[in-house]
This record gives C-alpha cells, structure tokens and sequence, in this order.
C-alpha cells in the first residue's frame, strides 16, 4: 500500500531552446491537493522523414521558430498579454508546419530497448543519449536511413510531436542505413539534463 503522506509527484517539462537543446525542469511535492492538479503525460518518440522538396521551407520554418523562441523567452516575465499570444501562436503554427515537412515511417518509441546517456565526444562536456532499438527498430531504422543518406534530406526526430533534432545521412550509408540497432541524440546536453531524458525513455514512459 502506498503511504499518501509520502507521495511525491514529479512533473517532467521538456523544452528545447534555439540550439535543439533540452532543458528539463522537475516539479516535486508532496501536497495531495497540489497532485490532485497536476496531468501527467506520456512521451511520445517517433522518427519521420523529410518530404522531398521541401529543403528549403524546412529552412525557413526552423528559423523562423528559433527567432519565436527567442521572444518567448524575452516576455517570460511580461505583463503583455499580446504579446505573448501573438508569439504563442506564431510557435504553434510553425510546430504544425514542420510537422507537414515530415512524414512518418512507422518506427515508433515502442520500438527503443534502451537510453542511456554518456559523454558526448566534445571538449565543452556535452553529454548525448545512446538509444538501442529492438529488432524490429534496428531493421526499420536501416531501412531509412539507407533510403535518406546523400539526399540531404533530414530525418526528424520527435517528441510529443515537436521536431527535437533533423540531422541527415550520409552518403557512405546509401543503400545499406545504419545497422547495428543503435542511435545517438545530440543537442549540447548537460550531464543531468541527458541523465534525466534517459531515465525517463527507459523507465516505460514511451508507450508500449
């Protein structure tokens, strides 16, 4: 039986700032009324694919959003309520045009074995997050990427449906993809923001 008294919600706020980095916020309480209020909701992983053609809208779209976010963050203690709305429904309406820019493939966070997060190759500390797909993962994922590299078409990573990260292939994997049934998430992540990410991919959060 749970004790109640000890209940500690935790309320996990993923955003990504200009540089496609994650900053992960956590909320802990223990006031029931509090909990009472809180939704919590799962993460969503999926890997889509760029529409042909659209190279350059994805360009545009990209940094349009940046410049968006860049505002937000400036009215962040604003009392101008206009201001705020006209620019939240500017960065709505770019998430739906990248969304139209990307086309699913069928490979689903259902399909991630594991997440952890390790240093990132770079002498400024970064940290990354090592993903390991199942089999059936690890074949769509070849499959894609062999279809994508030399194209200069991005493949989009996604979270809850915002686009985290749209790197592109290169032309040696042509035909063949990455095998091996492992990938890696990069953004200039700190130690514990990427330790945070992991924890919650692994620990079931994606639906299964």
């Amino acid at each position: 039986m749970v004790n109640q008294s000890r209940l500690i919600v935790l309320v996990l706020a993923i955003l990504l700032s200009s540089s496609n980095q994650f900053f992960v916020q956590i909320l802990r309480t223990n006031n029931l009324a509090q909990a009472e209020n809180v939704s919590i909701t799962k993460v969503h992983l999926d890997i889509r694919k760029q529409k042909k053609g659209t190279e350059n809208e994805l360009r545009k779209v990209l940094k349009i959003q940046q410049e968006v976010l860049f505002q937000q963050e400036l009215l962040k203690n604003s009392k101008d309520r206009q201001a705020i709305a006209k620019h939240e429904l500017a960065y709505q309406e770019s998430l739906k045009k990248l969304k139209e820019i990307f086309e699913p493939v069928g490979w689903a966070g259902n399909m991630l074995k594991d997440a952890v997060a390790i240093p990132a190759n770079y002498e400024n500390g970064a940290w990354q997050i090592s993903l390991t797909f199942d089999n059936n993962g690890s074949d769509l994922f070849a499959k894609i990427t062999g279809e994508m590299a030399g194209t200069g078409l991005a493949l989009g990573i996604f979270l809850n449906d915002k686009l985290i990260s749209s790197p592109t292939v290169g032309s040696e994997y042509q035909g063949k993809g990455i095998t091996g049934g492992r990938a890696v998430i990069t953004g200039y992540f700190t130690q514990a923001a990427a330790t945070e990410l992991a924890s919650l991919l692994r620990a079931g959060s994606l639906p299964k």
